[in-house]
């Protein structure tokens, strides 16, 4: 009866017949009243068949019932019945006004996660990565409820036993969608590594251009990274890359993922250098692509000169600039250049040059960003070198109309290494690495500052004090109002950065406070070194003396510091 879903009629509650009847296969007479006459199966059977009832039947989840109460649609039929429902419920819920008119609520999320782990032996392969993804796109906030983690726990274990029945492409589903949602299963990541090395060292074939990419763009969002299993692929792709080019977007992806997982396999760079090198291939990457790809063969101190040619013809393109022809041959040696200060006149030099005009097409602060990390990371800091960036740097903006933080700490330490002392760039990386502190939020700029990025900025304040201690000594300065102008901007910056020490010296770790420690005397007899005439700097009425307001911050600094490393040595 149960196969059938009998129901037996309102008011009835045993059999009209007798048992024996039942038993012998026979129903009687009686029994064809409670048949319906509607079947087009059977017509005279006496085990009746029920339409499907226009009313939802209760489901045995006590916590789905709650998702669906949640709904609040009275008429609307519940869908929520088998795997298949669920996972158009979910697909659904993503969109926004399913279960109200606006987002749909966290614990609608929480419970589908947790009914859904529940039903991951039942699902199959194509409807568990539909189900993490839309999990995924919903931003699960699982470390907030035990359910919704129990059910992630349920899902990971199930796809570790069942790894072989996933294809390649449902396994770089299934790992990008955890990647996603920032959690890791041992279990299954033993699974799906050993799985890829031995279907790669066995049967390539099964692995296609988009699932291979997929799969190392997941475990690089993971970061994990398996020897083993990254040879492997490290040997797949260097073959296909070579004899059936992937497209430049997927060999692109290859190289930062390898990069994001610090593997620096020359081989596999070499021949994404030559997918990349391919003609039209670096037009048609975006220029976010293009910046990450110039920052993972920087991070990894590789250079090719061809490749980072073209992109530097790109880069002109943007900024108007006359295109750098000659990108095949190599840039002239710059090492003892950049060992020895420049001279006195090449600092007032550079202390005039005018700023350039806006580039015609801007690129966004973060790929700015990017490109200027590239180039510090290769030790390219002469002004020829980045001739094509400082359009860029010298107008790009963030929403604040200041550049982002992360910009203007490289810009920070571009200027002092590269020695150069130009007025408008100084301008925008003080503003953006250390503005004044405003009335209305006080000193919160200071908690958003990393403390691995104090220590470069007193560098680059010593050094560029350093270079200007000339300048301020020579009797015979040719243009006093534009040195001093600089000056006002320079040392209202070691002010900030003073007061970033003292505020952020709790919060450093050992060795950040160790760094600091040993940088901030060579700052103070740097500042100390300058002699000016006080009269003349002044920074608005809350820091009329320049020179006074430096030497009180660094004091409460250098107190400060002191006074945390002794307590560390005490504990």
């Amino acid at each position: 009866l149960a196969i059938f879903n009998f129901h037996w009629p309102r008011g009835v509650t045993r059999p009209p017949w007798p048992h024996g009847s039942m038993l012998r296969g026979f129903p009687p007479r009686s029994a064809n009243r409670w048949c319906r006459s509607s079947s087009a199966l059977v017509r005279q059977r006496w085990l009746p068949v029920n339409d499907v009832p226009s009313t939802p039947c209760a489901s045995p989840r006590k916590g789905w019932l709650e998702i669906q109460r949640q709904r609040g649609h009275l008429g609307d039929p519940v869908d929520a019945q088998g795997c298949s429902a669920l996972v158009r419920t979910l697909r659904k819920a993503l969109k926004p006004g399913y279960l109200t008119r606006g987002k749909t609520p966290t614990t609608f999320w929480w419970k589908a996660a947790y009914r859904a782990g529940q039903l991951a032996n039942f699902l199959r392969p194509e409807e568990t990565c539909e189900i993490l993804t839309a999990l995924a796109d919903a931003k699960l906030p699982w470390k907030q409820d035990s359910k919704a983690t129990q059910g992630l726990q349920l899902f990971a274990a199930h796809a570790a036993e069942e790894i072989g029945s996933f294809s390649a492409l449902q396994m770089g589903q299934i790992l990008e969608a955890f990647a996603r949602l920032q959690y890791q299963h041992e279990e299954l990541l033993h699974a799906v590594t050993r799985s890829v090395s031995l279907t790669v060292s066995s049967d390539s074939g099964r692995f296609s251009n988009d699932a291979a990419v997929k799969l190392l763009c997941a475990f690089q969002t993971l970061a994990v990274a398996d020897p083993p299993m990254l040879r492997s692929l490290s040997r797949l792709f260097m073959r296909r890359i070579v004899r059936e080019p992937l497209s430049p977007q997927q060999t692109a992806q290859v190289a930062i993922a390898f990069s994001g997982l610090q593997v620096r396999d020359v081989g596999l760079f070499n021949a994404t250098t030559l997918g990349l090198c391919r003609p039209q291939a670096v037009e048609a990457l975006s220029w976010a692509e293009l910046a990450e790809v110039a920052l993972a063969y920087a991070s990894l101190r590789l250079y090719s000169q061809s490749l980072f040619g073209k992109i530097r013809h790109r880069l002109a393109g943007s900024s108007s600039l006359i295109p750098y022809e000659d990108f095949e041959q190599p840039p002239p040696e710059r090492g003892d250049q950049l060992l020895r200060l420049p001279t006195v006149e090449d600092v007032w030099q550079s202390l005039e040059a005018q700023e350039p005009l806006a580039p015609p097409m801007p690129l966004p602060p973060k790929v700015v960003a990017q490109f200027l990390e590239a180039q510090l990371h290769l030790g390219q800091v002469a002004l020829d070198e980045a001739d094509p960036l400082l359009p860029h740097l010298a107008h790009s903006a963030g929403p604040s109309g200041r550049p982002s933080v992360q910009l203007s700490q490289l810009l920070l330490i571009f200027l002092a290494r590269g020695h150069h002392a130009l007025p408008y760039l100084w301008r925008r990386a003080v503003a953006g690495a250390m503005p004044w502190p405003e009335p209305e939020n006080g000193n919160s700029n200071a908690r958003n500052r990393p403390g691995e990025a104090l220590g470069p900025m007193v560098e680059a304040f010593t050094t560029h004090l350093e270079l200007l201690r000339p300048l301020v000594s020579d009797e015979n300065c040719p243009n006093p109002p534009l040195l001093l102008s600089h000056l006002r901007v320079i040392c209202g910056g070691v002010v900030r950065c003073w007061q970033l020490l003292s505020q952020r010296a709790v919060g450093l770790t050992s060795s950040q406070l160790h760094q600091v420690a040993v940088m901030v005397p060579k700052l103070f007899r740097s500042q100390g070194a300058l002699e000016f005439p006080r009269q003349q700097l002044f920074l608005g009425p809350a820091h009329s003396d320049l020179q006074n307001a430096m030497e009180y911050a660094a004091v409460q600094a250098l107190r400060r510091i002191h006074g945390e490393m002794m307590l560390r040595q005490d504990e």
